[in-house]
């Protein structure tokens, strides 16, 4: 019977290869360590009540803001006081762990060779200042973000939500609008300007149109829009 042969592999034996390697692997934690900041995920199932998850919405949706806002009422409603408590620690906790994360970031655009990870970096670096609510750091790192990456929608969303805190209504809702005409389809998108419709401009009307766009897909995401629309 012929033997198996093991094919062999030379490997780089030059410095700048595994440099380049190591680089890359410390971008990858540097990601998994800032994600919970980043957020942007869609809401996962939850036993708590229906006031907390509007806040744990809010916050995947990357809104930390208005999920405080809505915090009171989580920690007032039975069913939700004890994940609204947590949620209150978690919050604290990412504040505290901030500036590290921050440090490590600036190191990574001082170093990287990487020229496809400076636009996250950039734009993680915006979503530290969100949180520590610093909107004109915010702003000045989103847009760095953009003038790498013209077409990171996401970027206008959260432009769309500093200046929404900063009363500038117009600003806000032509950065939706923005981040719509680039992915005219996704649902966070849609969540945020829908949710702006309801609190800041109060357009119930076009408010309607995105929670229906969102009924299929995001259910529980267009409730909490035709919520706010009534009031509730």
């Amino acid at each position: 019977m012929k033997g198996f042969a093991i094919p062999h592999f030379d490997l780089p034996n030059n410095s700048g290869f595994w440099w380049r390697l190591a680089v890359f692997f410390g971008a990858a934690i540097l990601f998994a360590l800032v994600v919970h900041w980043v957020r942007q995920a869609p809401p996962t199932a939850t036993s708590s009540g229906w006031a907390y998850q509007q806040v744990e919405m809010l916050d995947q949706a990357g809104d930390l803001y208005h999920a405080m806002e809505l915090l009171p009422n989580a920690l007032a409603e039975a069913s939700s006081k004890q994940a609204a408590e947590d949620f209150l620690k978690a919050v604290e906790s990412r504040k505290k762990q901030a500036p590290s994360a921050s440090t490590q970031i600036v190191s990574q655009l001082q170093t990287t060779e990487l020229k496809f990870i400076i636009p996250r970096l950039l734009f993680n670096k915006g979503v530290i200042a969100d949180l520590m609510q610093d909107n004109l750091d915010a702003i000045r790192w989103y847009k760095a973000a953009l003038e790498k990456k013209p077409g990171m929608s996401i970027a206008y969303v959260r432009l769309a939500l500093v200046h929404e805190r900063m009363g500038e209504l117009e600003k806000a809702e032509g950065y939706f609008l923005k981040a719509l005409s680039i992915q005219s389809r996704a649902p966070l998108t849609h969540f945020h300007y829908g949710m702006f419709l309801t609190r800041s401009v109060v357009r119930p009307q076009d408010a309607l149109k995105e929670a229906q766009f969102l009924e299929n897909i995001r259910p529980a995401y267009s409730r909490m829009i035709i919520e706010q629309i009534k009031g509730e």
